[in-house]
């Protein structure tokens, strides 16, 4: 590992930082580097080293690093700790101010209200257990998992009979009568779809009623063979809902929950940096055409004519797919 590349000079007392970055693989050191080069506008602010910092100035370094998920909070708390503990020798007090507060006390320092990815862990742990409608939760799930189309049409047109859910796959159909399989779905996405199939009912507002209204607020839904069903209202279509009923849904549990930036797009292209890190620890890297074309055969993104050579479109991934936001969607669970 080279000075030049730690760049020592944002790095306060980079000789105990370098010591301390060699305990861990070369893949794991641009988490490092971000998070001691903002401690460190800190660390000189207070003239003392992180090794030394009390809880109060611990919460100065994570609002810097202004986490964009709970999974990236919690994975630079993580960090902080374990440098602390590495260096408690060193310590005036020799004692871990963040032994004392569990591994969620990073989360105070997210800012939701910026969110325009989300880990997996946010969707699948956290946002769809609170959809009291699997019609909802589904909605959520089949675009993290590459399911979308031109106009959403993938997921409208989605019957439970495309699934194999011995294969864990699904036949996708879009409005255009394009079709394409779609492997490796995950057992939860799998199960979503069956439940949500199977739902006769809907709960309004995510069954959040007025407190004077005893009974949730339910309208029948109507077996149309699609998995997506529309709810009985005098306006109802018998065949697919259309794609703003999709975003409907979402804007009524962002309302519900209070989260913003939760849409279809969003949700797809967290897909996508989720299956993007995987690809990361599984090579190493990320940064080959053949890499991003694996994510681009997944999620159907569109082709373009390169000289002559019809092509994934797969280098615009790249303004968002890349590393930079996988260290902000999910930090490294490495200590």
């Amino acid at each position: 590992m080279t000075e030049g590349y730690l760049e020592r000079d944002l790095i306060y007392n980079p000789d105990i930082k370098e010591q301390y970055f060699k305990r861990f693989p070369e893949g794991t050191h641009n988490f490092f580097k971000r998070i001691f080069s903002l401690s460190a506008l800190v660390e000189r602010g207070w003239g003392q080293d992180l090794f030394d910092f009390n809880l109060r100035q611990i919460s100065g370094v994570l609002r810097s690093l202004n986490p964009l998920t709970f999974d990236s909070a919690r994975s630079a708390q993580s960090i902080i700790h374990n440098y602390i503990s590495s260096m408690i020798h060193h310590r005036s007090n020799r004692v871990n101010p963040l032994d004392f507060v569990d591994h969620r006390w990073a989360d105070q320092f997210v800012d939701t209200r910026r969110k325009l990815l989300f880990s997996k862990s946010e969707l699948y742990d956290q946002l769809i257990p609170l959809c009291v409608n699997k019609q909802d939760a589904v909605i959520i799930a089949l675009p993290f998992e590459g399911i979308k189309g031109l106009q959403s049409s993938e997921i409208r047109n989605l019957k439970l009979t495309d699934v194999n859910f011995e294969n864990k796959s699904i036949l996708l159909t879009d409005d255009k009568g394009n079709r394409r399989s779609i492997e490796n779905v995950t057992s939860n996405c799998l199960e979503l779809i069956r439940n949500a199939s199977n739902e006769d009912a809907y709960y309004m507002k995510n069954g959040n009623t007025a407190p004077t209204i005893r009974k949730k607020e339910a309208i029948a839904l109507l077996e149309t063979g699609f998995v997506i069903k529309p709810a009985n209202t005098k306006n109802t279509n018998f065949e697919q809902v259309a794609e703003h009923v999709l975003q409907q849904r979402l804007d009524t549990i962002q309302r519900s929950l209070q989260i913003q930036k939760l849409t279809l797009t969003n949700l797809y292209r967290s897909g996508m940096l989720y299956m993007a890190k995987e690809i990361y620890r599984r090579d190493g890297y990320l940064s080959k055409r053949s890499q991003y074309e694996e994510i681009c055969e997944k999620f159907n993104v569109s082709k373009i004519s390169n000289h002559g050579h019809i092509q994934y479109n797969w280098t615009r991934l790249k303004g968002v797919i890349n590393i930079e936001n996988i260290e902000k969607i999910y930090g490294f669970e490495i200590v």
